[in-house]
Formats: structure tokens, sequence, C-alpha cells
């Protein structure tokens, strides 16, 4: 992406469409999901969230160059996220994956062929 296409103070927020999920499929890195919900109670401070992330410099690089942004209305939530709880338990949120039909791997797991085949999480697992 180009310094055109990104804004120097600020984020790009990508739609849920094929060209971002194309993305997402690619870098298969986590992306950051902000649901925008118009309850009088979570938008206050979603908004004041909102307003507060592209002044850090650090989350605008991270987002720039390695981790998509996606910003959603909560009334256009597509299902998969849904079932997880965007929207409703969540409205800020790192996505490491999320299910898909043909992938073994549990939403938000590791895989364990990374670090060298053990299990990161088990500092006994064999080498």
């Amino acid at each position: 992406m180009s310094e055109s296409q990104f804004p120097g103070e600020g984020i790009v927020w990508r739609g849920w469409n094929d060209e971002t999920l194309e993305l997402i499929q690619q870098k298969g890195l986590p992306v950051l999901l902000f649901v925008a919900d118009p309850n009088a109670f979570a938008w206050p401070f979603l908004k004041a969230v909102f307003k507060a992330m592209p002044a850090n410099a650090k989350l605008r690089g991270l987002l720039h160059e390695r981790y998509p942004a996606l910003f959603l209305e909560a009334d256009a939530l597509p299902e998969e996220l849904k079932l997880l709880g965007a929207g409703d338990r969540y409205h800020i949120a790192v996505l490491a994956r999320w299910a898909d039909p043909d992938d073994h791997h549990r939403s938000g797991a590791r895989r364990a062929d990374r670090g060298g085949g053990r299990d990161r999480a088990d500092p006994g697992a064999a080498r």
C-alpha cells in the first residue's frame, strides 16, 4: 500500500469484502476488528477510542505495515463474526484466525508447526 493510499496520520479502515478477505488470507496474520455500535452504553467509549487510535504512531505503523484494520457497523456484521461474539461480547478485538470450513485449526489457535514443531504453550513438550 502506498503513502497516497495510507494517510500519514491516520489508519486505513477496511470493510468486509473479497479484497480484504484475500489480503487477510495472504498475510496470514491477525487483524484488528473495530465494531461501531450505536448502542447508547457502548458508543461513547467506542467513539473516544476510535478518535484516539490515529494519534498512536506505533499502532499506525503496525496497521500500515502488517495487520489489516477492519471497521464494521454492528448491524452489518457477517455471520462468521457474530458467531464469535462481535458486536455483542466485544467491539474491539484482535482476531488471530477465525473458523474456515476447510481449516482444521480452531479460531485463535497457533499452528503446531511453528516454534520448531513443539507446542509453545507446554514448556515440557518433546523437542
